[in-house]
């Protein structure tokens, strides 16, 4: 389950609650997350493991978020009742849609003053989609803190007030309270329902029977056709239970979800992949990262066959910037994550995730496969980093390290990438935004010990005997539309031409600003644009030629 939602929307605080919840803390952590990463930690619940994939909030680590739905079978949005919804859940709502992933909502923050749970599911409502619907409400103390549920299913309060879980029947005015939102939850779960007796006892005015509703909920859920609401109170342990249950009874389990296209190295066609254990092997670095000895571990997913250590695998991957495109691995040493630690284990099997050492050539978004049987998954839909930072070593002993590091650096990262400049004799680092770039410095700095200047990144300009010579680059912005207005007024002011807009064919709510600006005019064009576009714009960039400053 990937975990999406802004900063501050209290996903890792409903993690840590979930683990004491299940018991399955732990001290000590080797996939202690660092700013900006994927982190991984699971859970039992029921008899069955559940991973959770934590993504960062902040807008400028997409990849890492992009990484956590690939490797996910089913996404929990946390939703703040204070803070709200921001313009990226909504384009993330719309990703997992064309997926078809399941999904729940998780309402957090409900202790404070200014929280408003009704208002947070209306602006779900209005945001992502009308048919998503509250299954449960909070109920407050005298003092305002979350003291319990009430269960819209099955009509029942689920009591914390004394610090203990204790459930009873709904009184008579809870129920009055709140028949509109429990007719509502019904009907959508009857009007959804493949069950035709369900559909003839509600008409026949007949209460649905729970278990019926509960299996209609189910089936709603696993089949991404519709999106509970639930209030959660992580620190007071309220709502968790409920999480809980609701993950493991109703989201998909791999085996009933389609895994993704893959193809031959060479791009011809090839079967499509089941979630089988004995089939072939194929599966996907989604994370890199390093464990307490500083050794690369690769957290992967694993979508068909069985990956074991010691046997050789080949990686592979779509980047023409990272590691070798065709390499042979040695699976090192596997382990599962066990609450926040990782445990040694002989195998991981089709649908399930561990940690992989000694994978030397496989970055990030890589697909491991048979030698004797390659396979190549469908690369990541991610966009293209636009901030260049120009890095040189601080000292003739950090030159040697530098390049290494910078290697390792982008083999990690689904986004970052390298450029050499030989016109102006520069090393560029390109970003997808100022956090994600003070990020990756300071990875350079404190992880690999390498000091690094960065300078101003020149544009490289030829001289003609005219004069002076700059170059120009085509550029297309990606926005909503709300935002199309704004965009075009900030590039009025650097000194933009041909501005267009044009509507999205396929998406009436999205435009394409197209026009032209200077290269010099781009160097921190990706920090501006999230300014204006609330963090929900991307651009490309094609140069068409120098002309005179």
């Amino acid at each position: 389950m990937a975990l999406v939602g802004p900063s501050g929307s209290g996903k890792s605080t409903l993690v840590d609650a979930l683990l004491r919840h299940t018991g399955s803390s732990a001290v000590g952590d080797p996939n202690d997350r660092p700013t900006g990463a994927l982190s991984l930690v699971a859970i039992r619940q029921a008899g069955v493991t559940v991973h959770l994939l934590d993504t960062p909030g902040h807008a400028d680590f997409v990849g890492e978020v992009v990484a956590g739905l690939r490797a996910a079978d089913g996404v929990v949005f946390v939703v703040s009742a204070v803070a709200g919804l921001d313009p990226v859940n909504a384009q993330l709502w719309q990703q997992c849609s064309a997926a078809g992933l399941a999904r729940v909502v998780v309402v957090t923050h409900l202790d404070s003053h200014r929280a408003d749970f009704d208002e947070t599911v209306a602006l779900c409502q209005r945001v992502l989609d009308e048919d998503v619907l509250a299954l449960n409400l909070p109920m407050h103390d005298d003092g305002g803190s979350v003291a319990g549920l009430l269960t819209l299913l099955d009509a029942r309060v689920v009591d914390h007030s004394t610090g203990r879980r204790v459930e009873r029947t709904a009184d008579p005015e809870h129920l009055a309270l709140v028949d509109a939102l429990r007719t509502d939850l019904i009907e959508a779960l009857v009007g959804g329902s493949e069950d035709e007796t369900l559909l003839d006892r509600y008409l026949d005015g007949k209460q649905p029977e729970p278990q019926q509703l509960a299996e209609a909920l189910a089936a709603g859920v696993a089949s991404g056709q519709l999106w509970p609401v639930l209030a959660t109170a992580p620190l007071a342990g309220v709502g968790l239970a409920e999480l809980l249950d609701l993950l493991v009874d109703a989201f998909p389990a791999p085996a009933e979800r389609a895994c993704p296209p893959v193809s031959r190295p060479d791009g011809a066609p090839a079967l499509p992949l089941a979630c089988d254990p004995a089939g072939p092997l194929v599966a996907e670095v989604v994370r890199t990262a390093a464990d307490a000895e500083g050794r690369r571990l690769s957290f992967v997913r694993v979508f068909s066959g069985t990956l074991r250590p010691e046997i050789t695998v080949t990686a592979r991957g779509h980047r023409v910037d990272g590691p070798a495109q065709r390499a042979s691995e040695v699976v090192g040493p596997l382990a599962a994550p066990q609450g926040s630690s990782l445990h040694p284990v002989d195998s991981c099997s089709a649908g399930d995730l561990c940690a992989v050492a000694g994978l030397d050539s496989a970055g990030t978004g890589d697909t491991l496969s048979a030698v004797d049987d390659p396979l190549l998954l469908a690369a990541w839909s991610l966009p293209e980093p636009q901030l260049p930072i120009a890095v040189e070593a601080a000292s003739p002993l950090d030159r040697e390290q530098l390049s290494a590091a910078l290697r390792r650096l982008v083999c990690e990262d689904p986004v970052a990438r390298l450029e050499w400049r030989e016109a102006t004799r520069q090393q560029v680092l390109w970003c997808t935004g100022p956090l994600h770039a003070e990020v990756l410095l300071d990875r350079l700095r404190s992880r690999d010990g390498t000091e690094v200047r960065t300078p101003d990144v020149e544009v490289p300009l030829r001289q003609v005997a005219s004069g002076l010579l700059e170059p120009w680059c085509a550029v297309s912005i990606f926005v909503p539309t709300a935002f199309a207005r704004s965009v075009l007024s900030d590039l009025s002011g650097r000194r933009a031409r041909r501005a267009t807009r044009e509507s999205d064919p396929e998406d009436d709510e999205q435009s394409v600003v197209r026009v032209e600006l200077p290269e010099v005019e781009l160097l921190g064009y990706a920090a501006a644009l999230r300014v204006v576009s609330h963090g929900t714009g991307s651009f490309s960039r094609r140069a068409i030629g120098d002309e005179p400053r």
